[in-house]
């Protein structure tokens, strides 16, 4: 029973640390179309790259929280 208590306690935590990263790469999404369609593939490219290496660096300094 107790096992179920801590799954269903912690459960807000983890649904939020989801959907942040969730947004995080929708927002990755919507700033390289946005780039392909004012600048070209080549912005694209570059706006998606810079996209995932942020992306990285946040997984990576978010690791230490668990």
């Amino acid at each position: 029973m107790t096992k179920w208590k801590n799954f269903w306690s912690s459960l807000p935590a983890l649904l939020g640390l989801y959907l942040d990263d969730l947004l995080m790469a929708a927002a990755g999404v919507c700033f390289t179309a946005s780039a392909a369609t004012a600048f070209g593939c080549s912005a694209a490219l570059a706006v998606a790259g810079a996209c995932l290496l942020g992306y990285g660096v946040l997984v990576g300094r978010a690791r230490d929280r668990w």
